[in-house]
């Protein structure tokens, strides 16, 4: 499969020689394979195109020479190293996916057959890929779970049906923009978007503050001085009121500090107060806005100009959209 893909795919490029180019990029993979015989830890006993390490000078140089140096990128993001997406889930994962690359290798294959294939051609169907990265000892199943979740996770790799053969499978420069938005969303999954909450709170207080009949306090400190006028006390969404039921201890502790106390001395004007804490439920719907915006912003910051226009439009509707969601929960 390996010299297939070079001879008949690579080969149908004009500017690679199809004997002098396969021999010269099969020595380099050898070499490479050779000088890393002591601490490779993948089973070797064929030469597969799950093997190739697209590091190594000679295929990089190809890669870039052949089809143009914006594969350079797809290869750094989902192929290249323990910080590519396919590198990242072999760590994720660790044992034999670590010990053999197996989504390493499978995104290698991938990028060899992503050139020179036409139509139905294009890229290397389910079965090819099984056949690229299988080895004795090796668990089958763990191919059909890699080749899945590379799909889930790569940036640039796209897909489409193929009949008998399964699905097709090939690297392009346009990413993904689903893929790009879940990627960022699963790297900031456990932020809690607090002091964003309470910066946008106090931007809507200050915009509103002459039309407001009240006065309003974001996040007030139990230091909070008398109040002789009626006063809104927004509690920071860390103090969350379950309105399911559950432990309520901490926004009640907080309402009594401020309300009972004055600095020293004891409150007087306590009936002015009025408290408003987000409930647990809206406030986790909030921060989920808070994350779709932040990958947005993110994907529109590092991938925009890999975008095309439809991509672009999509990405400026979604950012609307959501901006409108979370000013409606913040309300």
């Amino acid at each position: 499969l390996l010299i297939d893909a070079l001879y008949t795919r690579w080969g149908s490029h004009p500017d690679f020689q199809r004997t002098r180019g396969v021999l010269r990029l099969l020595a380099s993979v050898v070499g490479d394979l050779w000088g890393r015989r002591n601490g490779n830890t993948q089973t070797q006993h064929l030469i597969q195109p799950s093997h190739l390490r697209w590091s190594i000078d000679a295929l990089q140089a190809q890669l870039t020479r052949l089809w143009g140096i914006a594969y350079q990128s797809v290869a750094a993001a989902d192929v290249i190293g323990d910080r590519s997406n396919a590198g990242v889930f072999d760590l994720e994962r660790g044992g034999d996916y670590l010990r053999e690359g197996i989504a390493r290798g499978l995104a290698a294959a991938i990028l060899l057959g992503s050139f020179g294939g036409q139509g139905e051609r294009a890229g290397f169907s389910t079965k090819e890929l099984k056949l690229a990265g299988s080895r004795y000892g090796v668990n089958w199943g763990y191919l059909d779970g890699a080749i899945m979740e590379l799909e889930n996770r790569c940036f640039y790799l796209h897909s489409a049906l193929a009949g008998s053969l399964g699905k097709r499978y090939w690297f392009g420069t346009k990413p993904t923009l689903n893929k790009l938005v879940v990627q960022y969303r699963h790297q900031i999954a456990n932020e809690d978007f607090a002091e964003e909450i309470l910066k946008d709170l106090q931007e809507v207080k200050n915009r509103s503050a002459d039309e407001a009949t009240w006065r309003v306090l974001v996040n007030p400190g139990v230091d909070l001085p008398e109040q002789k006028s009626l006063t809104l006390l927004i509690l920071p969404p860390s103090l969350a009121w379950d309105d399911n039921g559950g432990d309520n201890t901490a926004v009640r502790k907080r309402v009594l500090e401020i309300s009972r106390r004055c600095g020293r001395g004891e409150r007087l004007y306590r009936n002015t107060l009025v408290f408003l804490a987000g409930t647990s439920r809206g406030l986790s719907r909030l921060r989920k806005a808070y994350r779709e915006r932040a990958a947005l912003e993110a994907v529109q910051a590092d991938y925009w100009e890999q975008l095309d226009d439809e991509q672009k439009r999509d990405l400026k509707e979604r950012l609307e959209k959501v901006c409108l969601l979370y000013t409606s929960d913040a309300a």
